[in-house]
């Protein structure tokens, strides 16, 4: 085992992405009762998806927080990590930017975005540095993997980012068009946090070898 601290590092980050995408499902159908409700006049199904988002919330802050923990128990063992640890504090400057601002706003839709970009790049840079270990380690099937999943990430996280921008942007003039939006950008972002979770799975097993 070359990369103890990178293995011990990818094992939190996988666990934390098996909270998130756990917390997407639950947005996605959060968004779906919404849409429902929204439709039918049914207060019962609006409070249902609040409910959710509020499981959703916990959900995320949790995986936030072991995240956070597994780059920094990987950041020895290459220096990608480290950025992506820098670019998860900066998320979390933008997120508190967001909460001040009001929504419907250009600040807070331009703060949304970014956060966004923010959270693209985390995925991109450990994408990377699982891509260095797997060089470092010869390991080319890992590596072919790891370039395929960085490019993959990148275009399901744009769609992503455009989709809640344009959702941000229709929430007052079009609620039923904003709640459809949010439940497309919910499906593309399950999608993601299931290619993520493919390549930390075998990248943690090339690490244990």
């Amino acid at each position: 085992m070359q990369f103890p601290n990178a293995l011990e590092g990818v094992k939190k980050i996988y666990k934390a992405e098996i909270i998130a995408l756990i917390g997407a499902i639950l947005g996605f159908v959060a968004a779906l009762l919404s849409l429902v409700g929204a439709q039918s006049g049914s207060l019962g199904g609006l409070a249902g998806a609040g409910i959710l988002i509020i499981a959703m919330s916990v959900l995320f802050i949790i995986a936030f927080i072991m995240n956070i923990v597994g780059l920094n128990k990987a950041k020895p063992d290459e220096e990608n990590f480290k950025n992506a640890l820098y670019m998860v504090f900066a998320g979390i400057v933008l997120s508190i930017v967001v909460g001040a601002t009001q929504e419907g706003t250009l600040i807070h839709t331009l703060g949304e975005s970014l956060s966004n970009i923010c959270n693209l790049l985390v995925n991109y840079l450990v994408a990377t540095a699982l891509l260095n270990l797997a060089n470092r380690l010869g390991d080319a099937a890992v590596a072919q993997k790891a370039k395929s999943v960085r490019t993959l990430l990148t275009i399901v996280w744009v769609i992503a980012l455009v989709l809640n921008v344009m959702g941000d942007v229709l929430t007052s003039k079009a609620g039923i068009i904003a709640v459809v939006l949010a439940l497309i950008a919910s499906v593309v972002e399950i999608i993601a946090y299931i290619v993520y979770l493919g390549l930390l799975s075998k990248a943690r097993g090339m690490l244990e070898a």
